[in-house]
């Protein structure tokens, strides 16, 4: 999945892109940044990593698979930390 385009993009969706996915394991594992590795979905895996920090503040940072066929409830989970990002953002 590519960054936004000129369509809307579903937070759902866009928490289920495999880049999103792995920017948050990254995060969670210690690992360094791949932004060179994402091409167009650089944007997807960077706000991956922001949610997986913001969760980390709080103390709720789970494992969530990025390879292989993510559970609905493990991207509602996902979907809320990315919608508690950007409200943050804009205070």
């Amino acid at each position: 999945m590519g960054n936004l385009g000129g369509r809307h993009i579903t937070p759902h969706t866009f928490c289920k892109s495999r880049a999103f996915r792995a920017g948050w394991e990254d995060y969670r594992l210690g690992r360094p940044v791949r932004f060179d590795e994402w091409g167009d979905g650089i944007i997807c895996y960077e706000k991956g990593r922001q949610c997986a920090a913001l969760a980390a503040r709080e103390g709720y940072l789970t494992a969530v698979p990025d390879k292989s066929r993510i559970k609905p409830g493990q991207v509602l989970v996902l979907r809320q930390w990315l919608q508690r990002l950007n409200r943050e953002a804009f205070c």
